[in-house]
Protein backbone atom coordinates (compact mmCIF):
# COMPACT_ATOMS: atom_id res chain seq x y z
CA UNK A 1 0.00 0.00 0.00
CA UNK A 2 1.37 3.42 -0.99
CA UNK A 3 1.97 6.10 1.60
CA UNK A 4 -0.10 9.25 1.17
CA UNK A 5 2.01 12.36 0.73
CA UNK A 6 1.66 15.14 3.28
CA UNK A 7 0.92 18.80 2.62
CA UNK A 8 4.46 19.66 3.66
CA UNK A 9 5.94 17.21 1.13
CA UNK A 10 3.67 18.63 -1.56
CA UNK A 11 4.80 22.20 -0.86
CA UNK A 12 8.39 20.98 -0.91
CA UNK A 13 7.93 19.33 -4.33
CA UNK A 14 6.23 22.39 -5.86
CA UNK A 15 8.82 24.78 -4.41
CA UNK A 16 11.79 23.03 -5.97
CA UNK A 17 10.33 21.43 -9.12
CA UNK A 18 7.73 23.78 -10.63
CA UNK A 19 9.52 26.94 -11.88
CA UNK A 20 11.71 27.28 -8.76
CA UNK A 21 12.95 30.75 -9.73
CA UNK A 22 9.52 32.37 -9.40
CA UNK A 23 9.25 34.31 -6.09
CA UNK A 24 6.03 36.25 -6.73
CA UNK A 25 3.20 34.69 -4.72
CA UNK A 26 0.54 36.01 -7.13
CA UNK A 27 2.25 34.28 -10.07
CA UNK A 28 2.80 31.06 -8.11
CA UNK A 29 -0.87 31.09 -7.10
CA UNK A 30 -1.85 30.33 -10.69
CA UNK A 31 0.39 27.25 -11.08
CA UNK A 32 -1.58 24.07 -11.74
CA UNK A 33 0.48 22.22 -9.13
CA UNK A 34 -0.43 24.84 -6.49
CA UNK A 35 -4.12 24.63 -7.39
CA UNK A 36 -4.00 20.83 -7.21
CA UNK A 37 -2.25 20.90 -3.82
CA UNK A 38 -4.80 23.40 -2.48
CA UNK A 39 -7.66 21.21 -3.71
CA UNK A 40 -6.21 17.99 -2.30
CA UNK A 41 -5.61 19.39 1.17
CA UNK A 42 -8.55 21.82 1.41
CA UNK A 43 -6.39 24.94 1.57
CA UNK A 44 -6.73 28.32 -0.09
CA UNK A 45 -4.46 28.64 -3.13
CA UNK A 46 -3.07 31.93 -1.77
CA UNK A 47 -2.02 30.11 1.42
CA UNK A 48 -0.29 27.35 -0.57
CA UNK A 49 1.44 29.93 -2.81
CA UNK A 50 2.76 31.81 0.26
CA UNK A 51 4.13 28.56 1.71
CA UNK A 52 5.84 27.70 -1.59
CA UNK A 53 7.43 31.16 -1.90
CA UNK A 54 8.51 31.13 1.76
CA UNK A 55 10.27 27.81 1.24
CA UNK A 56 11.98 29.07 -1.94
CA UNK A 57 13.24 32.18 -0.14
CA UNK A 58 14.62 30.02 2.69
CA UNK A 59 17.47 28.97 0.38
CA UNK A 60 18.83 32.54 0.55
CA UNK A 61 18.23 32.98 4.28
CA UNK A 62 20.36 35.39 6.30
CA UNK A 63 21.60 34.71 9.85
CA UNK A 64 19.79 37.13 12.18
CA UNK A 65 19.04 37.25 15.90
CA UNK A 66 15.94 38.45 17.69
CA UNK A 67 16.31 42.07 18.79
CA UNK A 68 14.18 41.83 21.93
CA UNK A 69 11.83 44.46 23.37
CA UNK A 70 12.33 48.14 22.77
CA UNK A 71 9.83 49.75 25.17
CA UNK A 72 11.80 52.78 26.36
CA UNK A 73 14.45 52.86 23.67
CA UNK A 74 17.08 51.68 26.14
CA UNK A 75 15.81 48.15 26.84
CA UNK A 76 17.26 45.86 24.21
CA UNK A 77 18.06 42.40 25.42
CA UNK A 78 18.39 40.59 22.13
CA UNK A 79 18.69 36.89 21.57
CA UNK A 80 21.97 35.03 21.43
CA UNK A 81 21.03 32.50 18.75
CA UNK A 82 21.29 33.38 15.08
CA UNK A 83 18.33 32.03 13.09
CA UNK A 84 18.00 31.58 9.33
CA UNK A 85 15.58 34.34 8.26
CA UNK A 86 14.38 34.22 4.64
CA UNK A 87 15.13 37.25 2.55
CA UNK A 88 12.12 39.15 1.37
CA UNK A 89 10.45 42.52 1.02
CA UNK A 90 10.19 43.01 4.81
CA UNK A 91 12.49 40.65 6.74
CA UNK A 92 12.01 42.56 10.02
CA UNK A 93 9.01 40.47 11.12
CA UNK A 94 9.41 37.40 8.89
CA UNK A 95 9.26 33.94 10.46
CA UNK A 96 12.61 32.10 10.64
CA UNK A 97 13.11 28.75 8.92
CA UNK A 98 12.67 26.98 12.29
CA UNK A 99 9.42 28.82 13.01
CA UNK A 100 10.78 31.40 15.46
CA UNK A 101 9.33 34.87 15.04
CA UNK A 102 9.48 38.21 16.84
CA UNK A 103 6.87 38.77 19.55
CA UNK A 104 4.28 41.54 19.49
CA UNK A 105 6.47 43.88 21.58
CA UNK A 106 9.69 42.92 19.82
CA UNK A 107 11.85 45.22 17.73
CA UNK A 108 12.06 42.43 15.14
CA UNK A 109 15.22 40.88 13.76
CA UNK A 110 18.51 42.65 14.37
CA UNK A 111 21.78 42.78 12.48
CA UNK A 112 22.99 40.10 10.09
CA UNK A 113 25.42 37.71 11.75
CA UNK A 114 28.30 35.55 10.57
CA UNK A 115 26.54 32.16 10.59
CA UNK A 116 23.32 30.44 11.64
CA UNK A 117 23.62 28.87 15.11
CA UNK A 118 20.03 27.68 15.69
CA UNK A 119 20.02 23.86 15.64
CA UNK A 120 16.49 23.64 14.21
CA UNK A 121 17.30 26.10 11.43
CA UNK A 122 20.49 24.22 10.60
CA UNK A 123 18.60 20.92 10.30
CA UNK A 124 16.00 22.54 8.04
CA UNK A 125 18.68 24.13 5.85
CA UNK A 126 20.46 20.78 5.45
CA UNK A 127 17.31 19.33 3.85
CA UNK A 128 17.12 22.08 1.21
CA UNK A 129 18.25 21.02 -2.27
Amino acid sequence: MAKRASYREGVWWVAFNDDPGQLDAEEVRGFVSVLLLADLFGKDEAHVARDVVRLRRARDAQPRRLAGQCLTGAERDGGRIYHAVPTGPEPTFERAVCGAKPGRLSAGWSDVGEAVTCPRCLRALERLP
